[in-house]
């Protein structure tokens, strides 16, 4: 069975990939750099650990590498928060 989407299934996972990280990274940024009208936060806090979680992991998630590990870890801060 084919599926409609299925030559176009790879391209939109990139974009899914590339959109979700960004949102990661830019929600870090916010957090650590005080970027897009956030709050700089000090690294040995919990919000700046958060901060660093979300920019590491966005940009893992959206290069593709360890991606599964790093959306886990990511997700799981998103729990946890």
């Amino acid at each position: 069975m084919n599926s409609p989407l299925g030559r176009f299934s790879e391209p939109l996972y990139a974009v899914l990939r590339i959109v979700a990280g960004g949102l990661f990274v830019f929600h870090g940024a916010q957090k650590l750099f005080g970027a897009f009208g956030g709050h700089a936060q000090p690294i040995g806090s919990l919000m700046g650990a958060a901060g660093v979680i979300e920019t590491v992991c966005g940009l893992l998630i959206m290069v593709g590498l360890f991606g599964g590990l790093a959306a886990i870890l990511a997700s799981g801060e998103m729990a946890f928060a």
